[in-house]
């Protein structure tokens, strides 16, 4: 008999190939059908089975698989899913423990298990668990999986710097997609998104705009909040510990899309820092200017303070390039407090407007305090050279700043981190 699991399957499947259940069920059964089937309150037979995966794309063992577990494991995988989306990732960990210890063959689980990973920067591992996961896709042929598996791939190796492998696997993902659905959705714009930041990484202008553009199309704004989502998924947690399995997975069912509704708004604005980061590189400052300043006027209610602080530290280096050195340091005032977060675009506004206040000797105290950021961001992230250009910018302030003890530490971790 085909589980819930399976209905939910279906519908996720016509819902990603923006179809109705019309439009689904034409040529085929009634609609009404296709509504209960979907809600688990009926059962399609062998012969309708397979039309409904032809149809989708997909094939039969992909609608008919269900792992052999309680209702308790599979409100356990949404809650995990809910928890890796919103950032609870000790919650995700001590819930997949209890899942399956050592890893079972249930495709959904080594999926979560290397997301997981992945977001607490654990490549190999990462890599490992996707790994996994690709080889049960293939072998239990769910082709459905497999261009979320490939962009988290790419995702692994863009992260340690291997760019040219992961706009491959981008590119494949993308091309998968692109065959099972015409165009559009969510996992497209995040594809795109990914191949604008390797392009750009490798300086490809040409290719960067492009794909940012291509997400900027393919990306719509929702209304509903991250808070929202936190406090169904809260509650789906109390509700598992509890007993009470199948309303746990509704409600972390609910979060999780809540949380995607939002995740498509906040991608969005991904996309403009995109475009607008290109049209800097390119030297088309008034372009990128005009980009930040329409976000701004729309008004920012809807994004994170993580959000609000990159659009801030982009600001702030348009400043700093047009020598604009007073609205520069403002602004990354603003951005730094907001939320305190390594990054790479903090990295590179802190330090080139730290560099850009040495040049000309002006407020030296504030100029290191934004290069020991730069500084420790690097450090923290791991790059090195980063850290070694920023050392040297810091050592020149310290120099300045009447601190030659200072000016010749700064330089010896650095030097130490990077020798071979």
């Amino acid at each position: 008999m085909m589980s819930s699991l399976s209905g939910q399957r279906i519908r996720e499947l016509r819902q990603e190939r923006g179809l109705t259940q019309t439009e689904l069920a034409k040529g085929i059964v009634t609609p009404s059908m296709i509504s209960q089937i979907e809600a688990g309150k009926a059962h399609p037979s062998d012969a309708l089975l397979r039309q409904l995966a032809k149809r989708l794309d997909v094939s039969e063992e992909a609608l008919s698989l269900a792992p052999a577990k309680d209702e308790a494991v599979f409100a356990r995988m949404e809650i995990i899913s809910a928890c890796i989306a919103l950032g609870r990732l000790q919650e995700a960990e001590d819930l997949l423990k209890s899942v399956f210890d050592p890893p079972s063959g249930t495709l959904e689980l080594h999926y979560l298990h290397g997301k997981l990973l992945l977001m607490r920067r654990q490549f190999a591992e990462a890599w490992t668990a996707l790994e996994q996961a690709l080889q049960l896709a293939r072998d239990q042929h769910r082709s459905e999986f497999m261009p979320e598996l490939l962009m988290l791939q790419g995702d692994v190796l863009f992260a340690i710097g291997d760019v040219d492998v992961a706009i491959h696997l981008f590119e494949q993902a993308l091309l998968i997609w692109r065959q099972r659905v015409a165009a559009g959705g969510i996992l497209e714009a995040h594809v795109a998104m990914r191949l604008s930041e390797a392009y750009r990484a490798k300086r490809d202008s040409a290719n960067a705009r492009m794909f940012a553009e291509q997400a900027e199309e393919r990306l719509s704004i929702g209304d509903r909040s991250r808070h929202i989502a936190q406090q169904q998924l809260s509650q789906a947690i109390r509700t598992l510990n509890e007993g009470r399995g199948a309303e746990a997975r509704r409600l972390a069912v609910d979060a999780r899309s809540i949380f995607d509704v939002y995740h498509s708004l906040e991608s969005s604005i991904e996309a403009e820092l995109l475009l607008a980061r290109q049209a800097r590189d390119d030297g088309d400052l008034a372009r990128a200017h005009g980009i930040v300043d329409e976000w701004k006027a729309r008004g920012t209610w809807f994004a994170s303070d993580r959000f609000k602080a990159r659009m801030y530290l982009l600001k702030s280096e348009l400043w700093t390039a047009e020598s604009r050195i007073e609205d520069a340091v403002a602004t990354a005032r603003e951005a730094l407090q907001l939320i305190d977060e390594p990054s790479q675009e903090r990295i590179d506004a802190l330090s080139g407007l730290a560099m850009a206040i040495a040049e000309r000797g002006l407020a030296l105290e504030e100029a290191i305090a934004f290069a020991q950021i730069a500084h420790r961001d690097a450090i923290e992230l791991q790059k090195f050279a980063d850290a070694a250009h920023i050392s040297t910018v810091l050592a020149q302030l310290y120099m300045r700043n009447g601190q030659p003890e200072l000016a010749r530490k700064s330089v010896e971790p650095v030097q130490l981190s990077v020798s071979p």
